[in-house]
């Protein structure tokens, strides 16, 4: 491949927005695939001696990620009659149904079918399926497939060989539940790009070869500014960096929905073990000592500080934390809901209110979202959502919470909200709180909303059952 068109694919690699996403999100060990896979197809290419070593590496990433390079190890396999290619084939698929069979059970305490339900199970892709979801898994495709468009052109001799690395991956991402997957949104495009750069090279190599000389010149430039203009054009759409269309993102500061959690663990001393369970610790992971509640053993870890966020506990998370509330041997140190840091003989007198509210199976839906408006942090009342319009003709959305699972009981849904400028709004026309069931999304309790001329927050409940 010439010089020019490898440094073209290399600015592809670093800056397509596929590549920029991966690098800012907030799972930063698949980046790796960046690496290992170019690593992988080079010594499949010129060093089959090593190709164990990108091999292993990659197997080691994510449970599913060595089923996501046999394409590339069959195809390298068939084409230069290596056998010892389809060894690395069948033991790639034999380690992901280890790795997802027993390691990752092993490792988590969970299979990785429940902690996935949304991404594998039936009723979650099929509710993907909508003309929305079909839109995005659409315009995902186009922008993968952006870089490839010489091929369908003037290199026809790499029009097949340059989707054989990345097919299965696609696959998997389009299959999936989640629109952030089938989107190719944050981390999800790590595996996708770096195949691309591996279909490109082989490709590259076989639509070069039916082509004269003559041609080749103007070819390898052509094809090399056009993969720049692929980056730029991306980039105009999609960037997360200076001119691109997603610069407005989150990544340009800390996400607001973290600033719970970093308000209740600011000026905690690094010394003393925390418990909390194993999704928080990846935040407070600086710290020496700290035991998720797998592994805690109370005869063998003093625990001075626990951690946890509201309704949500791992394994005898819950009874442990009230045991402790009730005999007054641990306090609450700092609260900002839905997360509380309870401290070892900190002062008990907002434990008795905690352990109400624990009682009765309250449930913070906070994590709103909805047609316009923004998140706010508000230092007294957490998270809060401004909107702000003028007359519509239609009934919009404000915000709505995420479901949880509830059995048959009854219950109090409470809506905490501040009203500006109510004088303009006219009472039973300022809109309505509801409760849906989530399944079939209709409405099972609500309420218009009443207005309230005091300043500041208040609350106002709507009662349902569940039978």
């Amino acid at each position: 491949i010439p010089a020019v068109l490898q440094v073209a694919q290399l600015f592809l690699l670093v800056a397509y927005p596929f590549t920029q996403s991966v690098l800012l999100s907030e799972f930063h060990g698949v980046s790796a695939y960046l690496i290992l896979i170019p690593w992988l197809l080079y010594c499949l290419l010129f060093n089959r001696a090593m190709v164990f070593v990108p091999w292993l590496c990659i197997l080691g990433l994510r449970e599913e990620a060595g089923l996501l390079v046999v394409p590339i190890l069959l195809y390298v396999a068939l084409n230069n009659r290596w056998k010892s290619g389809y060894v690395y084939a069948v033991l790639s698929v034999v380690y992901v149904c280890v790795a997802v069979g027993y390691l990752y059970p092993w490792v988590n305490g969970e299979h990785v079918v429940s902690v996935r339900e949304a991404e594998t199970s039936p009723a979650g892709i099929i509710r993907g399926m909508t003309s929305a979801g079909l839109k995005s898994r659409l315009t995902a495709t186009f922008w993968m497939l952006l870089p490839c468009l010489p091929f369908l052109f003037f290199l026809k001799g790499g029009r097949t060989t340059v989707f054989i690395p990345v097919i299965l991956a696609w696959g998997i991402s389009m299959l999936s539940g989640v629109e952030r997957q089938y989107g190719l949104e944050f981390h999800y495009p790590a595996s996708i790009i770096s195949l691309i750069i591996a279909g490109l090279i082989i490709a590259y190599a076989k639509g070069f070869e039916a082509i004269e000389d003559r041609r080749k010149t103007w070819l390898v430039w052509g094809t090399s500014v056009w993969l720049i203009l692929a980056v730029c054009i991306a980039h105009h759409f999609n960037g997360f960096f200076l001119g691109g269309g997603k610069s407005h993102r989150v990544y340009a500061c800390m996400h607001i929905q973290a600033e719970p959690l970093r308000v209740v663990t600011r000026d905690v001393p690094p010394t003393g073990v925390l418990l909390c369970n194993q999704f928080l610790a990846s935040y407070l992971a600086v710290r020496h000592d700290i035991v998720t509640w797998r592994y805690w053993k109370p005869d063998q870890h003093d625990v001075e500080w626990i951690l946890f966020r509201f309704g949500e506990y791992a394994e005898s998370g819950k009874e442990i934390i009230q045991r402790v509330l009730e005999s007054g041997e641990f306090g609450v140190y700092r609260e900002q809901f839905p997360y509380v840091l309870l401290k070892r003989g900190h002062s008990t007198r907002s434990n008795q209110e905690l352990i109400e509210l624990m009682r009765t199976e309250t449930a913070s839906i906070f994590r709103m979202s909805g047609i316009g408006g923004e998140l706010f942090y508000h230092l007294e009342e957490g998270l809060v959502r401004y909107w702000s319009g003028r007359e519509a003709d239609s009934p919009i959305l404000l915000a709505h919470g995420h479901h949880v699972k509830l059995p048959a009981g009854r219950y109090e849904a409470r809506f905490r909200m501040d009203v500006n400028d109510s004088d303009n709004l006219i009472e039973g026309q300022s809109g309505k709180l509801s409760v849906h069931e989530f399944q079939h999304d209709e409405s099972i309790a609500g309420r218009e909303i009443i207005l309230d001329s005091s300043d500041g927050f208040h609350v106002q409940v709507v009662p349902f059952e569940l039978h």
